[in-house]
């Protein structure tokens, strides 16, 4: 992370499994990021990961991008 850095953009990619601990982790960075008065973006999440969220009701707390 660029220490002058306002925006962070996290790569999804490469995550191909997900589960309740991987939402969480994603909550906790958007809270983090929010605290800092940063804005975060998470990027190249399979669909499967995205229809999680949505199944967990997260989607619209969580800053999923294409």
């Amino acid at each position: 992370m660029i220490a002058h850095a306002q925006h962070l953009q996290i790569d999804c990619s490469l995550v191909k499994k997900s589960n309740t601990v991987l939402f969480l982790l994603f909550l906790r960075w958007v809270r983090l990021a929010k605290a800092k008065g940063l804005t975060l973006e998470l990027c190249g999440a399979s669909q499967n990961i995205r229809a999680m969220s949505e199944v967990l009701g997260l989607d619209d707390l969580l800053p999923f991008v294409e």
